[in-house]
C-alpha cells in the first residue's frame, strides 16, 4: 500500500483537483491522508465531501502551525499504514503512482 499525505491550508481553488488526481491513479492500493492545517476557507469541507465518496481518504484537522510542520510530522506517523509513503503539495497534481 502507498500512503499519500496531502497537507493543506486555505487552498479551496486547488484541493479538489489535487485529491482527484491521486484518486485517479492506476495504483488502487492507496490511502490518502489529508491534513488540514487550520484552514479558514472551505478546503476542509471540500475534503470531507471527497472522503464521503472514497473510503481511501482520511481527513485530519489540526491547529494552524504551518504546512512545513505537517510534512515533518506526517512522515513516520503511526497514522500511515502503507509500506511506502509520499507527501505532495496541495497545488500539485499526480500523474502516475505505482508500486
Amino acid at each position: 500500500m502507498i500512503s499519500v499525505i496531502i497537507p493543506f491550508y486555505n487552498v479551496e481553488p486547488y484541493i479538489s483537483a489535487c485529491v482527484e488526481s491521486v484518486i485517479r491513479q492506476t495504483e488502487t492500493d492507496l490511502e490518502i491522508i489529508l491534513i488540514d492545517d487550520g484552514s479558514r476557507d472551505r478546503s476542509g469541507r471540500i475534503c470531507y465531501e471527497l472522503a464521503r465518496k472514497d473510503s481511501r481518504l482520511r481527513v485530519i484537522h489540526t491547529p494552524h502551525r504551518g504546512v512545513a510542520w505537517k510534512k515533518q510530522g506526517a512522515s513516520g506517523s503511526p497514522l500511515l499504514t502503507g509500506t511506502i509513503s509520499c507527501i505532495t503539495g496541495c497545488w500539485n497534481f499526480c500523474s502516475f503512482l505505482q508500486m
